[in-house]
């Protein structure tokens, strides 16, 4: 998927978004002429979305153009565009999908790796608080036991 939509890509491909016939110009095959085999006749209509004149960058959804192809020259090959753009759209959607998916895999080995720094830190705290725990019972077993030798010695000077 990535060697379709990254130009110099170092995996080859058969069914390429780019134009490389002649030279590497990087255009869309949809927009290339030697690549646009799709011929229509010149009996329909243009259909072409018509835009407003307030706004020429907006396009009217119910609106078309009603011209046959051979008298219509306002709207010349807006059929190639239309599918440049939306190949050009297409694109950015996988690049983005490509940047979100290396952000996860990012995190994962981040909590991963988190991960692995809070056991190895629990396990060694967690022996030395044994330790901790064993040398306080021998000094408490130390005390103990020389107090019952002391109670042992009071006792026998009674």
């Amino acid at each position: 998927m990535e060697s379709k939509y990254i130009v110099g890509s170092k995996f080859e491909t058969k069914n390429s978004v780019y134009c490389e016939v002649f030279d590497k110009t990087n255009r869309f095959k949809a927009i290339c002429c030697v690549h646009n085999k799709i011929q229509f006749n010149d009996d329909r209509i243009c259909g072409c979305p018509i835009r407003t004149d307030t706004n020429p960058f907006v396009e009217v959804p119910s609106q078309f153009c009603t011209l046959p192809r051979n008298k219509c020259n306002l709207h010349y090959g807006h059929d190639q565009l239309s599918l440049g753009d939306i190949e050009h759209r297409i694109m950015l959607e996988h690049s983005k999908l490509e940047d979100l998916i290396i952000q996860k895999h990012k995190i994962i080995f981040a909590m991963n790796e988190r991960c692995n720094v809070i056991s190895l830190m629990l396990n060694s705290t967690r022996y030395e608080s044994m330790d901790v725990v064993r040398d306080l019972k021998l000094l408490d077993d130390e005390r103990d036991s020389n107090d019952v030798f002391a109670n042992e010695e009071l006792m026998s000077i009674d």
